[in-house]
């Protein structure tokens, strides 16, 4: 046989005069003309709601097969009835059509992990674009699902993960609209070592600012002398935690009288301290990610794991022992601060300094 003649297989279907055989072409070779494939019937394997086949050997040695075609009688779809339902005929099979070219377009930006909401491309009607898996990057901190960078995959003596996997866990969200504090602000140690970081004094962290529009009737549009505003026009806070707290209709109070400074709550200070609770040694452990428009300030007189992560305008923390962090990967979203998923704005990838598997005794 000439190897520059090229040996093609089709297949033809026989339905009643209609055959789906294997035809070959070229000087010599056998021209198929029977199959014998029993007839397809509504017992026969099929492809969805389009055919059932049955398959057999032509007189050639192909394989061939035989269809019985199926037709859905669905009323035509539409945009009252996007999808319709029917039978076929024949067999009687559920089937179902859908408006065609009504393409669900997405309304917002597209995350990563996350179905996207759209308007049908014909019919305008609300749909949802199914999630896509994220692209991440090696880069920084372990990968869910991944080979090489995945979650900690540590089993314990039963042959079970010794450690969740975060993908498949909850996530809590402490927001504030004003500042943190983590530990008794009461105290001599707090006033003496941490409150000077937010007192906008010299050896403090803490500067003036542009505020939300929204924190100025809480007080925030403030400022020695008056009310701040920066060159355009913007409410200012001049970043003294410190002070009475002032919405300039009435000074901050206590709900036994007292004044009320930034960093304080209502409670009273009897009140407050009758309801904390920190650990005099050991480890204080904080499951979930803070976030904050203000400060995030207190004194921890011990160790503090965060498992999530701490988001303010200023940082006024002393942790007299080890600080660790250990941040959730579920928090980034690449910089998009149009996302609202669990936190007003994303937050970037961190640098990794230092990636440990610790059994389920823990780390040394």
């Amino acid at each position: 046989m000439n190897r520059a003649v090229a040996m093609l297989c089709r297949v033809l279907v026989v339905v009643g005069a209609l055959w789906w055989q294997a035809a070959a072409f070229g000087a010599g070779t056998c021209t198929p003309t029977e199959c014998d494939a029993p007839e397809p019937t509504c017992a026969s394997p099929r492809s969805g709601t389009s055919y059932t086949y049955t398959t057999g050997t032509n007189n050639c040695g192909s394989i061939c097969y035989k269809k019985l075609i199926l037709t859905c009688n669905a009323p035509a779809p539409s945009c009252d009835a996007l999808t319709t339902n029917g039978t076929t005929t024949p067999c009687n099979f559920a089937c179902t059509k859908t408006l065609s070219g009504n393409t669900c377009l997405a309304i917002q930006p597209a995350v990563c992990g996350q179905p996207t909401p759209g308007r049908g491309k014909i019919c305008g009607n609300a749909c949802t674009i199914p999630a896509v898996p994220c692209a991440w990057n090696r880069y920084g901190f372990t990968v869910p699902g991944d080979a090489d960078y995945s979650f900690p995959q540590v089993k314990d003596a039963a042959g079970k993960l010794a450690i969740p996997d975060p993908t498949m866990t909850d996530l809590v969200g402490f927001a504030a609209k004003g500042n943190i504090v983590i530990g008794d602000y009461t105290s001599e140690a707090y006033e003496e070592n941490a409150l000077p970081l937010i007192k906008a004094e010299d050896g403090s962290k803490t500067q003036p600012y542009v505020i939300d529009p929204t924190d100025a009737d809480l007080g925030y549009h403030t400022g020695a002398g008056g009310q701040m505003t920066d060159a355009q026009g913007r409410p200012m806070f001049d970043g003294n935690y410190d002070q009475r707290d002032n919405d300039g209709l009435a000074e901050g109070t206590k709900l036994d009288g007292s004044d009320r400074k930034f960093y304080e709550s209502t409670l009273s200070d009897d009140t407050f301290r009758s309801k904390l609770a920190v650990p005099a040694s050991g480890t204080m452990q904080i499951d979930g990610v803070l976030y904050t428009n203000h400060a995030i300030t207190g004194l921890v007189p011990t160790n503090l794991m965060v498992n999530g992560s701490f988001v303010g305008r200023d940082d006024g923390m002393i942790v007299n022992g080890r600080l660790t962090l250990n941040h959730d990967i579920r928090l980034m979203g690449g910089g998009n601060t149009g996302q609202s998923v669990v936190l007003p704005m994303s937050i970037q990838r961190p640098a990794l300094t230092s990636l440990q598997d610790c059994p389920p005794s823990g780390c040394s």
